[in-house]
């Protein structure tokens, strides 16, 4: 069964980001419990729903700026008279009470999309050289727990290492 959500805001794009930061949890080999900050500041501090929204508002821009008369007018049609009922409008009014801008001006093509996104990002995250140096050493020890037993110079054994992570993540 396919099942599409579009609408930035829906409880499906929610499960969406819920399920991939329990991904990423799997991949990186994180306890279950792994704080959802150290999860976004190890993916490089963007979320996925803030991916989304980038990726979305970028389509948009460039709908706004096709060289097809058509696709422009259905595209401004849509985040400015239609926007409660057009899923593109929709999106945009999301993504303008989520970042910031107005929509007029993301419209006439003023606002800077990877701008507003990594701005926002950046004050949301609002991390302290500490929690980096965190993320960072969480990194150092992820390699070190998987390419273990390739350098025998390491002075801990993989589980010392898998402890520390686990500490560090979830604690």
């Amino acid at each position: 069964m396919v099942v599409y959500c579009g609408m930035l805001g829906d409880k499906c794009v929610n499960k969406f980001c819920t399920e991939w930061r329990k991904g990423l949890r799997r991949v990186w080999n994180l306890p279950y419990d792994a704080h959802c900050d150290i999860v976004t500041g190890l993916s490089g501090g963007v979320s996925i729903l803030d991916e989304l929204c980038k990726r979305s508002l970028s389509f948009v821009a460039k709908c706004l700026r096709h060289s097809s008369g058509l696709i422009r007018f259905i595209t401004s049609h849509g985040i400015s008279f239609a926007a409660g009922v057009s899923l593109m409008g929709k999106n945009v009014t999301f993504c303008s009470a989520r970042y910031n801008f107005k929509t007029c001006d993301f419209a006439s093509g003023v606002v800077n999309v990877n701008g507003v996104v990594h701005q926002y990002c950046r004050r949301a995250m609002s991390v302290s050289s500490e929690r980096l140096c965190q993320f960072n050493f969480i990194l150092d020890l992820i390699r070190c727990r998987d390419w273990y037993g390739s350098d025998d110079k390491c002075i801990l054994d993989r589980d010392e290492i898998c402890d520390i992570i686990n500490y560090l993540a979830a604690g």
